[in-house]
């Protein structure tokens, strides 16, 4: 039952899934500090809300991909246009 949130009894796969179909996990703290634009952009974008289980070292995470997002800028059409939506 991985995949699925066991309080709501929900599969929540699609939401942490990305264009590929790759479920897309959390990065380590030293991997959000060395990671370029793009890569931000795609965090943002695709990681899921911080789980249950892991919630206060994911979501010490997701605020810094947040603040280095802002500080590079963000989106461009390009990046944007690039790295595309989960439908």
């Amino acid at each position: 039952m991985r995949d699925r949130d066991r309080s709501r009894g929900v599969d929540t796969r699609q939401e942490r899934e990305s264009p590929g179909g790759d479920l897309m996990n959390y990065p380590t703290m030293e991997e959000v500090e060395k990671a370029d634009r793009e890569q931000l952009c795609r965090w943002y974008r695709f990681l899921p809300s911080p789980k249950y289980d892991n919630a206060d070292k994911e979501e010490e995470i997701l605020n810094r991909i947040v603040a280095r997002w802002k500080e590079v800028g963000g989106f461009t059409p390009e990046i944007s246009k690039k790295i595309g939506w989960v439908e």
